[in-house]
């Protein structure tokens, strides 16, 4: 998608360079933003499944600079207004692929080409820029909005209200994306809650769904200010994903959360290894966390 945009933008310049109307920009300069919009997008495509949304923050940043600048330099009023034509799809764009910080980006991009259309001294040119301005600010928080709601049926757990299955393991993929890059360590803890079977046969599911929801909202609060993500992958299992903590600090985390939690739970824990896939760390986290268990009962 973004290499698309990226190609659009080129083709789009290349047009306006090769057939000049008197008074927009000079060649040389479309020309140049060409080929920075083909490098951008040659950029994009060979970065593959690297490319982070930080890379596309900063290259939306400059197609906002450059769409700033050409209008702030065109002699042609139309050829002015027609350059915010796309930003409704950069703020479609920003708001659906990219975080809540590329939408700011777009916004600062947005306001400067409006900056750009008050300075040519037209009222009527102004306003139809501010309409347009208008229009893409609805569309990005439409979008955004939209996002959110898809996300939260598709990625969390509705009753918990942490990341489901689908969520934890693209957290992971996340991750692991970008571990390759900045070699941090990557941990995950399989949590199994131990006396919900019993809970259920003796109060009813009603008071296991409570018994959920409680252990969900202690780990949840407690990891609220840190980059750890909290899942639940099925019935009274969950999962505590560690990012650049390694396997001593996490496991000094969890014993610290076990000790002052007020669920009763047993953890397996382990450090991912290079190489290696979410499935079979999460498997080793699962075969210590019984392991665990069976010394409980052995003791109980």
């Amino acid at each position: 998608m973004t290499a698309l945009i990226y190609l659009i933008d080129a083709v789009a310049l290349t047009c306006g360079a090769l057939l000049r109307t008197p008074g927009t920009n000079a060649p040389q300069k479309l020309g140049a933003l060409a080929v920075l919009a083909v490098a951008m997008a040659a950029y994009t495509v060979a970065r593959g499944p690297r490319f982070r949304q930080p890379e596309a923050t900063v290259m939306l940043a400059v197609q906002l600079l450059g769409i700033a600048s050409m209008t702030r330099t065109t002699h042609l009023d139309l050829a002015a207004l027609s350059n915010g034509f796309g930003l409704s799809m950069l703020g479609a764009y920003a708001s659906w692929l990219l975080a809540r910080p590329a939408v700011a980006v777009f916004y600062a991009g947005l306001s400067l080409w409006v900056t750009a259309i008050v300075w040519r001294d037209n009222l009527y040119l102004t306003v139809a820029a501010v309409l347009l301005a208008g229009q893409a600010m609805v569309t990005a928080e439409i979008v955004h909005t939209l996002r959110r709601r898809v996300r939260r049926l598709t990625d969390v757990d509705p009753l918990t209200d942490v990341l489901n299955r689908r969520g934890v393991e693209d957290a992971a993929r996340e991750l692991m994306a970008r571990q390759g890059e900045r070699g941090a360590p990557i941990c995950v803890a399989l949590i199994d809650l131990d006396d919900l079977r019993q809970v259920n046969n003796a109060h009813g599911h009603r008071a296991g769904d409570a018994l959920l929801v409680a252990a969900a909202d202690e780990w949840r609060l407690a990891f609220r200010r840190t980059p750890v993500k909290v899942g639940r992958i099925g019935g009274d299992e969950f999962v505590l994903l560690f990012d650049g903590v390694d396997e001593v600090a996490a496991r000094d985390t969890v014993a610290a959360l076990r000790a002052t939690s007020g669920v009763s739970w047993t953890a397996g824990l382990t450090q991912l290894r290079p190489r290696e896939t979410f499935s079979e760390a999460l498997a080793r986290a699962d075969a210590e966390m019984y392991a665990n268990k069976e010394y409980k009962a052995s003791r109980a």
